[in-house]
């Protein structure tokens, strides 16, 4: 009796990384028009009908970076949500659902958490879940290589996103506001986004302040203009309330000036 042979459970034989790159391809070639899996195949480097080709489209799919209906792909919400993300916040989001998308994936996140084992841990879980050999080690490298590409990637935008950060501005990403100074020696020079502050120019009196950006202000560029306004809000109050001390310490002394 012949046996037949195993056949391990369905995995992305591409690394995320990998795969957002090819689904970047046919992006470029049809943006997110429906199109014959054999075109999407040449549009990524590989012939009309090859296997390899079809293990690509299968990834991608895996990811959910494209969608199918009837013989045809699409570039999925998803990924042009990677690609064109408008935040840090909004591509973390995407990466993390990417990534937890395919099903071996999720066995493996399940069993190990956040923590990435060696490979040879990852290996020995999945051929006691159905994998073969070869296909585990195949699997277990994918998955590494994905989870590392999506931490390094929203570490890094992280970092981008608070060297753009004017100075006065607290950090979004857990770094302390800097302590107060006085209000007279606070910096209130204009960095990032803001071009210059506009001061004593014509039809803007001493007292008042105009901003002037480079172009049109992102979400995250407004959020930093609110927080140097805040800034602002609370050197005035705090000069406020020196001159009221200083008018009533003045009014307190006259009371005292003998007649």
């Amino acid at each position: 009796m012949e046996l037949k042979k195993s056949r391990s459970p369905a995995y992305p034989s591409l690394s995320l990384d990998a795969a957002i790159a090819k689904a970047r391809e046919i992006y470029n070639s049809y943006n997110t028009a429906f199109v014959h899996r054999e075109a999407a195949a040449v549009a990524i480097g590989y012939a009309p009908t090859s296997g390899s080709s079809f293990g690509a489209l299968a990834s991608l799919s895996a990811y959910g970076l494209v969608d199918g209906r009837r013989g045809e792909v699409g570039v999925s919400d998803l990924a042009i949500q990677i690609f064109f993300a408008e935040s840090e916040e909004e591509r973390a989001e995407a990466l993390q659902k990417a990534v937890s998308m395919p099903p071996a994936f999720g066995l493996i996140s399940d069993r190990f958490g956040e923590h990435i084992p060696p490979a040879k841990g990852i290996e020995d879980f999945l051929c006691r879940n159905r994998f073969t050999p070869p296909a585990a080690a195949k699997a277990a490298k994918s998955y590494i290589t994905s989870v590392k590409f999506v931490t390094s990637t929203i570490d890094n935008d992280r970092k981008e996103s608070a060297a753009k950060m004017p100075e006065n501005a607290a950090s979004k990403v857990g770094a302390k506001p800097a302590q107060t100074q006085d209000a007279d020696e606070t910096n209130t020079e204009p960095t990032g986004v803001f071009q210059e502050w506009a001061r004593g120019s014509a039809g803007i009196s001493d007292n008042d302040f105009r901003l002037l950006a480079k172009n049109k202000p992102s979400s995250d560029e407004w959020h930093d203009i609110i927080a140097l306004l805040e800034v602002q809000a609370k050197i005035a109050e705090r000069r406020e309330e020196a001159q009221a001390q200083k008018g009533e310490q003045e009014t307190k002394l006259i009371e005292h000036i003998p007649e």
